[in-house]
């Protein structure tokens, strides 16, 4: 596994339960005859914690799946916590990319606040892409919102890609400190 990813997977990892595992290795145990194995691994977890980024707050109670597949890595759960956001699930896969060290895509799902997910933006670097635009905002209703993002994690943050569908419903914003409302939201941000 590339030093990248070894390094993302020690830090990443905080704490939690494993309910079941398994490993799978087929062929050779010699160290530098990496292609001519196969190693699997999985483990059923619960009450798993994880930072995905120095950056952002841990998502915690997590109960799901994680899979080792020789050199690919997945974790796959069916809810979780992120700050005051429920997670309807989170898939993070970390993968090889040929000559340019290792992929992790992120995706997840929550019928949350609004205002509570406003929050949670300004806490994080995605705050430094809206170049804190939304900093003195205040956002009341409710949205359900999809999210999705990949980084090359030999290249850090400066590779994030962001894809992310926000449904609002009945929402009404605050801006400040220049006192505009606009209220009764309703439709989809992209």
């Amino acid at each position: 596994m590339h030093p990248s990813a070894k390094n993302w997977l020690k830090t990443a990892l905080r704490s939690g339960d494993l309910d079941d595992l398994g490993f799978l290795w087929r062929g050779s145990l010699r160290f530098d005859q990496r292609e001519h194995r196969t190693m699997q691994f999985f483990a059923n977890f619960s009450n798993l914690n994880i930072k995905f980024n120095s950056n952002w707050p841990e998502a915690k109670e997590l109960s799901g799946l994680v899979l080792l597949d020789d050199r690919e890595f997945s974790i796959w759960t069916d809810n979780g916590i992120m700050e005051n956001i429920g997670l309807d699930f989170i898939s993070a896969e970390l993968f090889p990319v040929p000559s340019e060290g290792y992929q992790l895509e992120l995706a997840t799902h929550s019928d949350t606040d609004a205002g509570d997910f406003l929050s949670l933006v300004n806490q994080t670097p995605l705050s430094d892409l809206s170049r804190d635009a939304f900093r003195y905002w205040g956002i009341e209703g409710a949205t359900s919102l999809t999210l999705g993002l990949q980084m090359d994690l030999s290249e850090g943050f400066n590779s994030l890609i962001v894809d992310a569908d926000a449904v609002l419903r009945s929402v009404d914003i605050h801006v400040r400190p220049e006192n505009i409302e606009i209220g009764d939201i309703n439709g989809i941000i992209r």
